[in-house]
């Protein structure tokens, strides 16, 4: 597991500089594509590499890896980033967070939910709590009414739990765990391999974007 309660840094301290050494080659898997989930996405509608981000809302390492996935999508406009659910069981205000950013992105507002969840837990990371729940969702600028409702339907604990059983599926054990993979082509079957890059745990850009050039370049 990535993301230990003990030892964690402070979720405000810097992301990484730098990138990999320079004789380290991210390792290339052809597989079938691994699928981007429902949620809203940041950057390109139609790039031609996906990056798929497991993630625990709860999570240090999860909170520090979002500013070098926005610092890649600026530096890579092209490319599109996909977060799926993965809140880690000794995280125990986690799964109420991912709730809470699903009924947000029924408003299409996940991202902005999920920027003030952090924004305003920065002082204290694992008080993610109901009232801070709903200052984020204020903050948002959600219809609160509407939100609240969503957090009791059933459906929303569904589609978390489907997207654990796909992190569990392709072996993810903890968080953040990144697959970058080149994006299919039209009409390609559901199968049909594809490169893809697996990085586990926190990365920096560099890195981010080293995968990114990795599967561009990749050929059979």
């Amino acid at each position: 597991v990535f993301a230990p309660d003990e030892g964690a840094p402070p979720a405000d301290a810097p992301a990484p500089e730098g990138g990999p050494p320079e004789d380290a080659t991210p390792t290339v898997e052809w597989r079938a594509p691994v699928p981007t989930g429902d949620q809203s996405f940041l950057g390109a509608a139609h790039p031609d590499v996906e990056l798929v981000v497991f993630r625990d809302l709860q999570d240090p390492f999860s909170r520090r890896l979002l500013p070098n996935l926005d610092a890649l999508s600026a530096r890579h406009p092209d490319v599109a980033i996909h977060f799926r659910d993965f809140p880690l069981d000794f995280h125990a205000r986690a799964r109420d967070a991912h709730r809470a950013a699903r009924c947000a992105d029924r408003e299409h507002r996940m991202l902005p939910f999920v920027e003030q969840l952090y924004r305003l837990s920065a002082d204290d990371p694992g008080d993610l709590g109901p009232r801070l729940l709903a200052r984020a969702a204020r903050a948002a600028g959600l219809d609160m009414a509407d939100w609240r409702d969503c957090l009791s339907d059933p459906a929303v604990a569904a589609d978390i739990d489907a997207d654990i059983a796909a992190g569990v599926a392709l072996g993810v054990n903890g968080t953040p765990t990144t697959f970058v993979q080149r994006r299919p082509s039209e009409g390609a079957a559901p199968d049909e391999p594809v490169p893809v890059v697996r990085l586990d745990g926190l990365k920096s850009v560099d890195e981010l974007a080293a995968a990114v050039a990795t599967v561009r370049g990749a050929r059979r």
